[in-house]
């Protein structure tokens, strides 16, 4: 997965990804489930969700709770908010309604 640095640095920034540590030559050595993280995060992206709303799940998975219901209730509201400037439904809709 290819992103540039500094969406890594702010999603730092903004708490929805931890920060690394710091080996002895100063680099970053990021936890190895970052890939998985950073996956989620385009995903949820995707789904419209907003970065608060992203941090919230994130918050909810860090501390061992079970998200589900809420992941649930932020999806439906996005479902049932009509996308500004678009008439279409969103990709996750239109394939199964097909």
């Amino acid at each position: 997965m290819a992103l540039a640095t500094q969406t890594i640095r702010f999603y730092e920034r903004r708490g929805l990804l931890h920060g690394p540590r710091r080996g002895p030559n100063g680099y970053r050595d990021y936890d190895t489930s970052m890939p998985d993280r950073l996956r989620f995060i385009r995903t949820a992206k995707t789904a419209r969700l907003t970065l608060v709303e992203i941090a919230s799940i994130i918050a909810l998975r860090d501390d061992g709770a079970t998200h589900c219901t809420h992941v649930q209730s932020l999806l439906l509201a996005k479902l049932q908010t009509p996308r500004r400037g678009s008439v279409s439904s969103p990709p996750w809709r239109r394939s199964s309604e097909a």
